[in-house]
């Protein structure tokens, strides 16, 4: 049986992080493969860079004895939830200098999903997430990568270029990524669902099953990834739905007590995806500022409102796109919540499950080349 090695943002505390990288393994293991995830943390979410942020003592104590060593302790909880799924590489790389000198070793390469070539995220050009570490002659594709910028910076171009010749096949999660890596010359560069649109709303309820379950009682379910200005507009709807409702309002973070929404009446602070899968099935209402609370919402049939800023939100609305709801798209406050009809599933489900169809043939094609 042939091996597959992903490698994809797998070193943050993001609940869709480490959603995607699991759903992407757990489809390419259905298709027949074994497959492994490669545990890479880029520099910039090592130690060192955290510290970085400290500019003066009190910080660096904070950042040392405190932050890092809480966010440390939440990522090596959220390795565990995906690895009693999937494998994960025992070998643990903190650069591009160490895969290349030993990389993993696999039949196929993947470049994963998430914003894997978003330069801004990534500090430059993460050569990792082209698999530039990849022994010569080795099949190297992209699933869903995401580009996450409006444009590639001009002084990257070259390089971009560059690496991704070496590939066999691709695919992008965006239209915007499709745009511009046909501008750079790659032509057939289809786009696919989200990872974790792979896995249908029964194959979450039965991963979610492998947990224990949260006592509750009706709410809207609150998830923020973004600044103070969504934020205002999240409490601004949610307790507008709550008085309209009788609804109790949960907050879900993988931050800290110190960044909470303080308007929720309930708080799960610094939890792992399972919780997240737990409250989003459970949610009367859900209302986000991040695409993968916005996919989530669509593939569990939730009533839900999205909030978000202009920037990197091109993800946001390819989804909403597809699925014929760019009006649950908010900006501002003036949005009035009496006009929400119920959205109705029934032609979202079929759309959803065409592309579910047409993006896993894509995958089994791409990795039978």
């Amino acid at each position: 049986m042939r091996k597959v090695e992903i490698i994809t943002i797998f070193d943050n505390t993001n609940f869709g992080t480490y959603l995607q990288a699991l759903a992407l393994a757990l489809t390419i293991q259905k298709l027949g493969f074994n497959v492994e995830i490669i545990d890479y943390i880029r520099p910039g979410q090592s130690e060192e860079a955290w510290k970085r942020f400290a500019n003066n003592f009190i910080k660096k104590i904070y950042y040392t004895f405190w932050e890092f060593p809480r966010w440390r302790e939440l990522r090596n909880d959220c390795h565990a939830f995906v690895s009693r799924f999937v494998p994960i590489s025992k070998t643990q790389y903190m650069s591009y200098k160490e895969l290349k000198d030993n990389p993993p070793l696999a039949d196929i390469y993947i470049t994963g999903s998430d914003q894997v070539w978003n330069s801004i995220y990534n500090e430059g050009i993460d050569k990792s997430f082209y698999l530039d570490f990849a022994p010569e002659g080795y099949k190297r594709v992209a699933y869903a990568a995401s580009v996450g910028m409006p444009k590639i910076p001009e002084e990257e171009i070259e390089d971009m270029k560059r690496l991704l010749s070496k590939y066999s096949a691709i695919t992008v999660r965006e239209a915007d990524a499709h745009r511009i890596l046909s501008e750079l010359g790659f032509k057939d560069v289809p786009v696919v669902l989200d990872p974790t649109l792979l896995l249908d709303k029964a194959a979450w309820i039965s991963i979610a099953k492998q947990f224990k379950q949260i006592k509750t009682e009706p709410y809207i379910l609150v998830y923020s990834v973004e600044d103070e200005t969504q934020n205002k507009l999240i409490g601004h709807y949610a307790k507008l739905m709550s008085k309209y409702h009788g609804w109790k309002i949960y907050e879900i973070s993988y931050n800290s007590y110190f960044r909470r929404l303080k308007f929720a009446d309930r708080h799960f602070f610094q939890v792992t995806p399972d919780v997240f899968i737990l409250l989003m099935l459970n949610a009367e209402f859900v209302i986000v500022s991040s695409f993968h609370g916005t996919a989530f919402s669509i593939n569990f049939n939730k009533q839900f409102l999205t909030i978000t800023p202009n920037r990197f939100n091109s993800r946001v609305n390819n989804i909403l796109t597809l699925c014929n709801l760019k009006d649950r798209l908010i900006t501002s406050s003036s949005f009035d919540i009496n006009t929400i009809l119920p959205i109705d599933y029934s032609k979202i489900n079929k759309i959803i499950e065409h592309e579910r169809n047409k993006s896993i043939t894509l995958l089994n094609k791409m990795l039978d080349l």
